[in-house]
């Protein structure tokens, strides 16, 4: 099986390969370049989802993958705080599954410098914490959990809940 992710961030990439091994056994995971069609910091579950959506579809139509996989990290409010969400999208050919998750309460500061200065996740964190390219390390996910979940974890969860429906098969006609 082939399996093009709509990213070349290799966080995104290694989730995939941990989750297709698990799920699909052997086959190719390639990530490439394409445009998310939203902002480069998704301020609601719909644009996230949107997204990702865009992704996957992308990936798969321009490698003529048998599966294409798009994931979205965004951030969501909700009763007046602010959380992560990610979104994924896997686009079959067939069908468009999609799933998400990762609610995390985010950081008064870190909202601010998001929601009013359009500072992206990654840089609000590199900025607060003193590192660079964290989005490419542990993520948002790691740093406010110490490590117990990083972003690669994150990313692995929502693609197995996307998957569900290819998963178990019998639950899901």
């Amino acid at each position: 099986m082939k399996i093009a992710v709509g990213s070349t961030n290799p966080l995104k990439i290694r989730a995939v390969e941990t989750v297709a091994a698990k799920v699909f056994g052997a086959g190719a995971v390639e990530g490439v370049a394409v445009d998310s069609g939203v902002g480069h910091n998704p301020l609601t579950d719909a644009e996230t989802l949107a997204g990702a959506v865009t992704r996957a579809r992308a990936a798969r139509r321009q490698t003529g993958a048998d599966l294409g996989i798009g994931l979205e990290g965004g951030i969501t409010e909700s009763g007046g705080r602010w959380y992560t969400c990610v979104w994924c999208a896997a686009d079959t050919g067939a069908e468009l599954l999609t799933g998400g998750g990762v609610h995390i309460p985010v950081p008064r500061e870190v909202a601010r410098l998001i929601t009013v200065d359009g500072v992206e996740m990654g840089d609000a964190m590199d900025r607060i914490i003193g590192d660079s390219d964290t989005k490419r390390k542990m993520g948002f996910e790691g740093i406010v959990t110490r490590g117990l979940v990083n972003r690669q974890d994150s990313f692995e969860s929502v693609l197995a809940y996307t998957l569900a429906p290819l998963i178990s098969t019998g639950l899901y006609p």
